[in-house]
């Protein structure tokens, strides 16, 4: 029971996640209020395949990475 002293840590956590399931996460965090810091959208990645993300933010700000 003692609180995590994060000091000046930060940085983001990502998940896998399926291709379909990424607009039913959009739709719920959207529709929760939720923080969205880069909406759906497919990134382009040089020399390596094409992935789409979504990253919110949890309520201290730390991001979460949904990664087809």
């Amino acid at each position: 029971g003692e609180p995590v002293n994060r000091a000046k840590a930060y940085g983001r956590i990502a998940f896998s996640c399926l291709f379909d399931e990424q607009p039913i996460i959009d739709k719920k965090i959207q529709e929760a209020k939720g923080k969205i810091l880069t909406p759906l959208i497919s990134l382009d990645t040089p020399g390596k395949a094409t992935v789409r993300v979504i990253i919110l933010a949890d309520p201290d700000d730390h991001e979460i990475c949904f990664v087809d």
